[in-house]
């Protein structure tokens, strides 16, 4: 589903992935947005998969098993380069997770106006 969408606010967070091969924790990192749904007027809390500058090279090093240090770098490069709060764009909605009452859209980015 696509969507149009004004962005309120985004981040690049650290997160706890496990790696099922060795049962161990690991960090990674991923982009969260506060997005308005411009035809609907609702505001949803995104997990931006794809789409955006730099993220790819950040799924690469975390599949490369790259340092701690060295994904922070990445991250701060993507964070840098993330668009402006009221910027639209066009969002493809991947998937919904509902978890506790919490609705958070996984979706990638299509175009940034």
């Amino acid at each position: 589903m696509k969507m149009q969408a004004l962005l309120l606010s985004a981040e690049v967070g650290e997160i706890s992935l496990h790696d099922i091969s060795t049962g161990e924790y690991k960090p990674g990192f991923g982009v969260s947005a506060k997005v308005v749904d411009v035809e609907a007027g609702e505001t949803y809390n995104c997990q931006i998969a794809d789409g955006l500058a730099g993220q790819d090279d950040l799924k690469a090093a975390r599949k490369q098993n790259q340092p701690t240090a060295m994904m922070q770098q990445i991250a701060a490069n993507v964070q840098a380069q993330l668009p402006a709060p009221m910027t639209q764009m066009v969002l493809n909605v991947k998937k919904v997770k509902a978890s506790k009452g919490f609705m958070t859209l996984v979706c990638s980015v299509e175009a940034i106006a």
